[in-house]
This record gives C-alpha cells, sequence and structure tokens, in this order.
C-alpha cells in the first residue's frame, strides 16, 4: 500500500496490478508531508489487533516505518507467541519501506476517455448488485464476463449478459452532467463490477 501524506490529510493506495483503489482520510494530524509503500498484510494485521478508537502515529526512521499506538489505554489484545504475550506488538510495529517511485499505478487512459461524476454508493451497489446474475464466469470473449456501465446526463445503467441471459439495472443521479445527448459507456470487468458491489 502507498501512503502519501500532505496538508489535506493522508491518501492510500492499493494495487494487486489489476485493480487500484485508493481513499482519502481528513481526520489525521500531518507534522510531515511525504509518501512510502509499505506491506498492506503486515499493516492491516497490526491495526486489526487495536480496539477501536486507537490513535496510531506513523513516523519513518531511516528506510523503516514505525506505527506506534499512542493511546495505550485502548490498545488492542497483543498476540500470543509460545504463550507469552508479545508486548512489542501491541504498541509498536516496525517494517522495511520499499521506494515508492516502484509502486505499479494503473495507467489512465486518455483525457477524452476521462469522467467523473458523484453517485451515492447504495445506488451504484444496487444496480451492480441486481445485474451481476447475468455476468458470463468463464466466456472466452471477455466483455460477457463484465459489466457495462452507461452513464447519461441524468442516469446510470448497468446492463451484463452472458449470452443467454440479461439483466439491466438503472439509477438516478442526484445532478445532471453534461447536456442531454450525453453518453459515457465503460466496461468494469467482472472482478472490478463485484468489489463494487
Amino acid at each position: 500500500v502507498l501512503i502519501e501524506s500532505n496538508s489535506e490529510g493522508i491518501r492510500l493506495w492499493g494495487s494487486n496490478i489489476d485493480m487500484e483503489a485508493s481513499e482519502r482520510i481528513v481526520d489525521v494530524d500531518v507534522s510531515t508531508e511525504g509518501k512510502f509503500v509499505c506491506s498492506a498484510q503486515l499493516l492491516l494485521e497490526y491495526c486489526r489487533r487495536q480496539r477501536n478508537g486507537s490513535r496510531l502515529s506513523f513516523f519513518r526512521s531511516n528506510r523503516d516505518l514505525v506505527v506506534e499506538n499512542i493511546d495505550t489505554s485502548v490498545a488492542g489484545t497483543p498476540p500470543e507467541a509460545n504463550g507469552d504475550a508479545s508486548e512489542d506488538f501491541k504498541n509498536a510495529f516496525t517494517e522495511t519501506l520499499l521506494d515508492p517511485d516502484d509502486f505499479p499505478y494503473l495507467k489512465v487512459g486518455d483525457d477524452e476517455w476521462a469522467l467523473q461524476f458523484d453517485i451515492d454508493r447504495f445506488a451504484l451497489r444496487s444496480i451492480l448488485k441486481r445485474t451481476e446474475h447475468a455476468m458470463g464466469l468463464n466466456e472466452p470473449r471477455m466483455y460477457l464476463n463484465s459489466t457495462l456501465l452507461e452513464v447519461s446526463n441524468t442516469s446510470v445503467r448497468a446492463v451484463t449478459t452472458d449470452s443467454h441471459r440479461l439483466a439491466i439495472s438503472e439509477t438516478q443521479l442526484d445532478k445532471e452532467i453534461g447536456d442531454a445527448f450525453f453518453r459515457h459507456r465503460a466496461v468494469l470487468p467482472r472482478k472490478t463490477a463485484l468489489e463494487l458491489s
């Protein structure tokens, strides 16, 4: 996972080469701007062991990331290591960092294909859920294993087919985009559509 801090907060990127996800967190205190890459699995395991409400401090020490639970009154239960609790794991976590320039960002196409719009997450989830049953599983024609997402100036429509079944679901946008003739289409691979739903 790539973590970047700046005056607006922190942004996290995760990628597995096929898919990329990012999230911005604004309720943080940033003392130094920068970015680094660390193992998402190890960081997630450490964070899972902390109780809700824990405040974590992230800082770099040479090529290492150090994460500390700065609110020890709500620290989580440390893992058992041969029957003995590990105090180090409860309060601090250290990991060697990777070069952020080597992070595998997905390549975004030309600007003419770029589209940005706002949609309620439950509305998007709903139309994808209502159409996923008609999506192919292992069709040689890849578009049959995908969801067509069609955006007009007032609505978003999801369409799937495996050439035997067809499913269509549509939801209205809260705010119009473009003019009355505006249409933008994108094909979401099966894995992406299922993650979003």
